[in-house]
């Protein structure tokens, strides 16, 4: 559970080297900054952008662009509008490559609840996939914590294969977490093609806390949905 200081809108609209708060910059600061790293924090743009409403929270991407390495956004604040138009910031991501993804926030729905998928793609050989859910709980955003799933699925791989994480993906409106597995085989590595079946995990969110349900593996899966004879 997190509860970040309040701030208005214009607190994180500055590079966040700039920031009069040193424990919000969450990135590497130049210290003492240069006339050249002043000048590129001068140069900051940001896009706000709506992901969707909880009740009376309103949440945002506060995206931030600087440079011509490439496009951007470099860097991601997700921020939740409270009463007095307050801004609390829950998450902050950087876009470390021109290849990076950082996807829009969304609100989904899990049952009865609003959850919050923040999504990043980190543009790699692998693309691995870094997801990050939060539920509004009694005013306050709480991070789910996904491990016990994570744990459920892993104790059904057999031995020999692997879990494949470029090949996760959460199901909310089924309430399923699923991954693809690799192997068996004498060489299981990243660089392996997934996938040789897959895993399912049924789970449900009570109070902030993920609980799993059985696991379950299923060796004739494979992502084109055709079964292997």
């Amino acid at each position: 559970m997190d509860s970040p200081p309040a701030h208005d809108l214009e607190y994180f609209k500055v590079h966040p080297c700039s920031r009069s708060d040193k424990k919000d910059r969450f990135t590497y600061c130049e210290e003492p900054p240069s006339k050249e790293e002043l000048q590129r924090r001068a140069g900051t743009r940001t896009n706000l952008r709506v992901a969707g409403k909880i009740c009376d929270f309103i949440i945002y991407d506060l995206e931030y662009f600087w440079g011509d390495e490439y496009p951007g956004p470099h860097m991601r604040s997700v921020l939740v509008e409270t009463a007095g138009h307050e801004f609390h910031e829950i998450l902050f991501q950087e876009s470390s490559v021109s290849l990076s993804t950082l996807f829009p926030t969304e609100i989904v729905k899990a049952g009865e609840q609003h959850v919050i998928k923040v999504k990043y793609d980190d543009g790699g050989m692998y693309h691995a996939i870094d997801e990050h859910y939060f539920v509004m709980l009694d005013g306050v955003a709480v991070l789910l914590d996904f491990d016990p799933v994570i744990r459920a699925a892993e104790e059904v791989v057999p031995s020999g294969m692997t879990t494949y994480q470029p090949a996760t993906h959460f199901d909310f409106a089924s309430l399923i977490y699923s991954i693809g597995t690799e192997g068996p085989g004498p060489i299981v590595s990243a660089k392996t093609a997934c996938c040789e079946g897959r895993v399912a995990v049924p789970f449900r969110i009570e109070k902030g806390l993920v609980v799993a349900g059985e696991a379950v593996f299923d060796p004739d899966w494979n992502p084109f949905g055709a079964r292997r004879r």
